[in-house]
């Protein structure tokens, strides 16, 4: 039986991914008999965290509105002054994590299951640039660099749905709603970075109209034929 396999569930935020991951955890567990963990890296790690929360005590911020809720973040004019050693920094501490997250696991015999990994990285990073209007060539050395991480035994089910479903699912659970505007820039980078990824194997669900046990069924199926 193949070890060690990668799973990321990737998609915006209401789509389904978390609850997933938990459904499949516990269907390889008890089918396959698979030791699994569930784990994310997210590109505001702890030392970008305490990197940006310095920047800001300092007086490097500014603010703005999400639908519910008012956010502070770095300055965009200093961000595009060091852009270039901004997204070093990102990268090297998004690689420190995906070691200590991801790849320990892995040399364990894991199979990891990511709910948030290299792409929603890379959206934020071209966020950022986009932000600081200065798309560089680190940006995309970085990219080509990044989606190696993918390398064998991986597989990418994206999950999706109408604003109108993420929305309903968002006041569900009680959590701010994302815009509008980035869901769509979201979901536009992130297939376009997927199709410099054609060494993995992708596959994208529609959860609009389907309930947690039809998407389970269809996700549990397409990892059954990767689980040999």
């Amino acid at each position: 039986m193949r070890n060690r396999l990668l799973i990321y569930i990737l998609g915006p935020e209401g789509a389904g991914k978390t609850t997933q991951a938990y459904l499949v955890k516990r269907y390889l567990e008890k089918r396959y008999r698979l030791p699994v963990v569930i784990t994310e890296v997210r590109s505001n790690n702890l030392f970008m965290y305490l990197l940006i929360k310095f920047l800001i005590w300092c007086g490097r911020a500014e603010y703005y509105r999400y639908p519910d809720v008012y956010i502070s973040r770095v300055d965009r004019l200093f961000i595009g002054r060091i852009i270039n050693t901004w997204l070093i920094l990102e990268t090297a501490a998004f690689l420190t994590a995906h070691v200590l997250k991801v790849l320990l696991f892995r040399l364990m015999g894991y199979t990891v299951i990511v709910t948030r990994h290299v792409i929603d990285f890379l959206v934020d990073m071209y966020a950022i640039g986009l932000s600081s209007h200065k798309i560089t060539r680190t940006h995309l050395i970085i990219t080509r660099l990044l989606l190696r991480l993918f390398s064998a035994h991986s597989i990418i089910i994206y999950l999706d749905a109408g604003y109108s479903s993420l929305l309903a699912r968002y006041r569900k659970r009680g959590s701010y709603t994302e815009p509008r505007g980035w869901i769509e820039f979201y979901r536009t980078l992130s297939k376009s970075l997927l199709s410099f990824a054609t060494y993995i194997e992708t596959y994208y669900i529609d959860t609009s109209s389907l309930d947690i046990k039809a998407v389970f069924n269809i996700v549990s199926n397409l990892i059954t034929s990767q689980v040999k």
